[in-house]
């Protein structure tokens, strides 16, 4: 069979993302192949990667420290080092090498302007005794990554109803300098106001563990 068939990859890809844990992943990991040939999977491979992988490093993302962002480090090229000595990064959307579902990028940067929100949402609804509860399954822990801040109504739909009928919806986007990541450009400002607080005028969010939050997917599931 072949190991990079979806969703045997995806569900490898996480059981070794969360073996490894945060860190640099070196050419003597014994992980460090598959994770090479994972990103070849990827449609911008050549252009990302340059003159090769040096290292990979593995990070939690920046707000929710929920899941696990995939960068690597290209073979050096003087011109990479930024300022301040700091090594630019390139990331790569797992996900998307393991199952070939890219998310756009309107879709990622409006994710990006309301994972603060998310997160609030979270430390605010723990308990007297500092953990949390999963609405649906009642699962109780006090580990941050065990738990997701899920849309009851879907943030895709809620995206979908924020853009129609508008003639100002983005087609361009901006990276951010050392992580890659998706961005809202400075000029689509107001889009991006726009949609926070439309977003959060409408948004019902609920606690989920990582079991239910994935067994839901984007379906609409209300606690009984």
């Amino acid at each position: 069979m072949n190991r990079f068939q979806y969703p045997n990859i995806l569900l490898k890809t996480k059981r070794i993302l969360k073996e490894l844990g945060c860190g640099i992943i070196k050419r003597d990991n014994k992980h460090f192949i598959f994770l090479h040939e994972l990103i070849y999977r990827h449609h911008r491979y050549i252009e990302k990667v340059g003159k090769g992988v040096k290292y990979f490093r593995i990070k939690m993302t920046k707000i929710d420290n929920t899941e696990f962002e995939l960068q690597i480090r290209r073979k050096s090229n003087p011109e990479e080092i930024e300022e301040y000595g700091k090594y630019k990064y390139e990331s790569f959307d797992w996900k998307y090498c393991a199952t070939g579902f890219k998310k756009s990028d309107l879709a990622v940067a409006s994710t990006r302007v309301i994972a603060l929100y998310r997160f609030t949402f979270k430390i605010k609804n723990k308990d007297e005794n500092g953990n949390w509860t999963c609405k649906y399954c009642n699962k109780i822990t006090n580990n941050t990554k065990e738990i997701h801040t899920d849309h009851i109504y879907p943030q895709c739909e809620l995206l979908k109803d924020f853009c129609r009928n508008r003639n100002d919806i983005p087609t361009k986007f901006d990276k951010e300098k050392y992580t890659n990541e998706t961005k809202f450009r400075n000029e689509d400002f107001n889009f991006h106001k726009e949609w926070v607080d439309y977003h959060n005028k409408n948004v019902k969010f609920q606690l989920l563990c990582k079991e239910c939050n994935l067994k839901k997917g984007t379906k609409i599931i209300v606690p009984i």
